[in-house]
């Protein structure tokens, strides 16, 4: 079968150079196809022209479909066991073949310099296989077969084994032994399979087990969950003890952030997700938040707004409290946000007039670099309040960094940019359909309109244009620049990773807004030279500036006539058109500054100490400052004169959130019982101040 599907290729190789006519087509009885391999060659050369010319219709339609069974059928060993008696005293191949095909369905297909069909064999069987049958006639020749659906067929064999080529019949061989695991303990429930056939058995509670094999060549397949799968060939055994090695798997591989420690995927009791840093690096993200969405299941995230730095809604197995106002800081349905170890404000740093912005709040993760991010888990079941309380009554975000590796100093700088734009318009009226149905409007209303109302009808004032108002409002481009430099390296006692980077958006809105990120990373691992003694320090400073129009254009560009006015007159000025919805000019409204930047400073120190014997002292501390600074400033130009306002104003916003922990723990882990025991004791010592000042 190997040889077949590697040689997938050379089959129809053999048929275009050593077969003249494949076969024919000719009813049986039986109504299936005989094939007749003939010995004539192709010629090569001058006179292999109009070869094609001699090959009737039906042969041509016989050969496609031979081709395109060698290509689709798979390989199917389990179909040449059906069992033949033969009594052929030196006979040649050419007659075995003859035998077997009219004792079975089978059909040979070969080539006659590939199978010497004068050699003379004896076969002397009861109920052998056919695969069996053949094997011993072709051993040590320089053909071998492979078997697809009913055809076999006798292909070249490059490494043929020395043996006589007179078969001699082989009694059924019973095969018996013991499954033990590396420790010596035996294993019940092991799969033992002749390799080719559906014939197997299961080891018995004591790993013993009992097999009966066709002849010495056999194969013997052990196979169990969890354990490399293992090939024996029985040979002259009858006794076959084999110990199976655990293999690794996936869920071996996997190691999950529970919090205060880390177990592998296939221990976990609870609901863990993970996202790790190969899938975050793929996505065009700002936010780490937007890493996991659509990820988990259970995990709800909806972004509020779609420019940079905006918001975000996240909800872990739904909402659980009836407090869900962001713009009072009362939300009762925030999940636990940790950073390396220290607590990270889930409620956005307030303001007065953010949150009726563009923004939407924000989100205090913004100021996380996502490249930065070495995996983020997030516990959804009882972990998360066994583990952190009441804290985690709505779920527990854990985001770990990255850390230096031992190794050669390695430089690598990741670059990319992209473009952004809306990616779906509302399909709206033009001018005269818009005309047409206000019109419409008022004589279902049974009403007249007059010159002065609504004003959108007086042409002499609005005009006769036709404008797109989403295309010259949210129609721009979004141009995304994003650079960073990573330099990790270190040997076995000291690591080290310094992580510098800056990202800037712009918005698809006229005018020049942009959202842009300064971070810098540090982390420096240290084991002392008798691996008792590891500190870690990590730290990340990061500040990001958000520019962007206070008011969203997005409605107006949705509620603007099709026949308004240009937004500006001829002196530059913002233009005021009373219709029937009253005066709208967002880029007025968008004129209205709002200025937000954010610095957050995030610092932690891992002390461990082993003293043998598995007791482990652990003390991590922590400190995490997060501020913002919002300057918003409103002129009295961005409003309707009709307000009478001569003056514009200002808004100055300062906010600060303080976190700091200290969390000693002992740890002691031990084998014990054929098991692993591990016991955790610890205490948390947390603050965290909030102050506000708006002016």
């Amino acid at each position: 079968m190997k040889l077949l599907r590697n040689g997938i290729g050379i089959f129809p190789i053999h048929v275009r150079k050593y077969v003249k006519r494949v076969f024919s087509l000719n009813h049986t009885s039986k109504n299936r196809y005989k094939n007749r391999v003939l010995t004539q060659k192709v010629p090569s050369g001058p006179d292999r022209k109009g070869f094609g010319s001699h090959i009737d219709l039906k042969m041509k339609i016989s050969a496609v479909l031979l081709l395109f069974g060698a290509f689709v059928l798979q390989a199917n060993p389990s179909y040449a066991q059906k069992k033949i008696s033969l009594n052929l005293e030196d006979v040649t191949v050419e007659r075995l073949l003859d035998e077997i095909e009219s004792r079975t369905d089978f059909r040979f297909i070969y080539s006659t310099e590939d199978v010497d069909i004068d050699r003379r064999v004896s076969v002397v069987v009861k109920r052998q296989a056919v695969s069996t049958i053949l094997n011993d006639v072709f051993v040590g020749t320089r053909t071998s077969f492979s078997v697809e659906d009913g055809q076999i067929f006798l292909l070249p064999n490059k490494n043929p084994i020395t043996q006589n080529s007179t078969v001699v019949k082989q009694d059924p061989i019973t095969i018996t032994g013991q499954v033990t695991n590396t420790d010596g303990v035996p294993l019940p429930g092991v799969s033992v399979v002749v390799k080719g056939t559906s014939r197997g058995v299961a080891t018995d509670f004591d790993g013993n087990y009992e097999i009966v094999v066709p002849n010495g060549q056999s194969i013997l397949v052990f196979s169990s969950i969890g354990y490399a799968e293992q090939e024996i060939t029985v040979g002259t055994r009858t006794a076959i003890n084999i110990t199976l090695e655990e293999s690794v798997s996936q869920l071996d591989e996997v190691v999950l952030n529970a919090g205060y420690y880390k177990q592998e995927k296939k221990l976990a009791t609870g609901n863990i997700a993970q996202v790790k840093a190969v899938d975050i690096e793929k996505q065009p993200i700002t936010n780490p938040i937007q890493a996991i969405q659509g990820r988990m299941a259970g995990v709800s995230i909806q972004q509020t707004t779609g420019v940079p730095g905006g918001g975000f809604n996240i909800r872990i197995r739904g909402q659980n409290s009836l407090r869900n106002n962001n713009f009072t800081g009362d939300n009762g349905n925030l999940p636990f946000f940790v950073v390396d170890g220290v607590p990270y404000p889930a409620q956005p740093l307030r303001s007065t007039q953010s949150g009726q912005g563009t923004l939407n709040f924000g989100n205090p993760l913004n100021s996380i670099n996502p490249n930065d991010i070495e995996s983020i888990e997030v516990l959804k079941d009882a972990d998360a309040t066994a583990i952190y309380g009441s804290r985690g009554a709505n779920g527990v975000v854990l985001i770990t960094t990255k850390r230096g590796r031992e190794g050669k100093t390695q430089v690598s700088i990741n670059h990319s940019t992209g473009i952004g734009s809306a990616t779906n318009k509302l399909d709206l009226l033009n001018t005269q359909q818009y005309l047409e149905m206000r019109r419409e409007a008022f004589r279902n209303d049974g009403a007249t309109p007059n010159p002065d109302n609504p004003q959108d009808f007086d042409l002499t004032r609005f005009g006769n244009g036709n404008t797109d108002w989403q295309e010259e409002l949210i129609g721009g481009s979004a141009y995304i620049f994003n650079t960073s430099l990573n330099i990790s390296g270190g040997n076995s006692d000291t690591q080290f990773a310094f992580s510098p980077s800056y990202y800037r958006e712009t918005t698809v809105f006229p005018g020049e807004f942009a959202y842009q990120r300064y971070s810098g990373r540090l982390n420096i691992n240290h084991t002392s030279k008798d691996r008792k003694f590891n500190i870690a320090v990590n730290s990340f400073y990061q500040t990001d500036e958000n520019d962007v129009p206070n008011e969203d254009p997005t409605a107006a560009a949705l509620r603007l006539p099709p026949n308004h006015p240009d937004l500006l007159d001829e002196d530059g000025n913002f233009n005021w058109i009373e219709g029937d919805f009253g005066a709208i000019n967002p880029l007025a409204d968008m004129s209205r500054d709002l200025t937000r930047k954010t610095n957050n400073l995030i610092a932690n120190v891992d002390i461990n100490y082993s003293f043998g014997n598995g007791l482990v002292l652990k003390t991590q501390m922590g400190y995490n400052r997060l501020q913002l600074e919002e300057t918003q400033l409103s002129p009295a130009s961005s409003f309707n004169p009709a307000f009478g306002l001569t003056s514009g104003f200002s808004s100055f916003t300062e906010a600060t959130t303080d976190t700091w922990i200290i969390e000693p723990q002992l740890e002691y882990e031990k084998k014990i019982f054929g098991g692993q025991l591990n016991m955790l004791v610890g205490s948390t010592f947390q603050s965290t101040v909030f102050n506000r000042k708006v002016t």
